[in-house]
């Protein structure tokens, strides 16, 4: 098993025989998370904080920028989702380990993935309630619909996987 931020292709030719598995994040969410991370950071050695910086660059200009337009675009270059064994969302962890563990055959859930509470634990929560209220204030609806319309390539993408995984759960949940 290879897992992590890997580009499809890099493995694709190599193991043409291998059951592949991808994750995606609501586009929108996964670029608004990014710039207040980085915001969080002040990580001059970062170059989108410091196109950020130097550019003067709000959040929707954040998310023009060409890496972030198509942030897991490029990691699946094109690929036709039907390739996938499993297309899972971010947003759905417990349907996501559940298709995983049920289309590749895998056996019961090891207690480190579950927690004590028995349950898939939301991670990579960077920010306090206090920030995500400052978050959803600042990011409005009509800021939303630009970045959404800024990445493009994403949005397609995630909208593409979002019924693949649709339709994955209603034939193995």
């Amino acid at each position: 098993m290879i897992h992590g931020h890997f580009h499809y292709s890099k493995y694709a030719e190599i193991f043409p025989e291998a059951r592949y598995v991808t994750v995606l994040r609501d586009p929108v969410e996964r670029t608004i998370s990014n710039y207040f991370h980085l915001m969080r950071s002040k990580d001059m050695s970062k170059f989108a904080y410091r196109r950020i910086v130097e550019d003067g660059l709000d959040i929707v200009g954040f998310s023009k920028l060409g890496n972030m337009r198509k942030a897991q675009s490029i990691y699946l270059n094109g690929a036709d989702l039907d390739r996938f064994a499993v297309v899972g969302m971010t947003e759905d962890m417990p349907a996501t380990v559940k298709l995983i563990r049920k289309i590749l055959g895998l056996a019961a859930y090891h207690p480190t993935m579950l927690g004590r509470m028995g349950f898939v634990p939301k991670t990579n929560v960077g920010y306090g309630r206090l920030l995500a209220q400052f978050k959803h204030g600042f990011v409005t609806p009509s800021v939303r619909a630009k970045i959404r319309e800024n990445i493009a390539p994403d949005w397609e993408l995630y909208c593409k996987a979002k019924e693949r995984f649709e339709a994955l759960k209603k034939e193995h949940l």
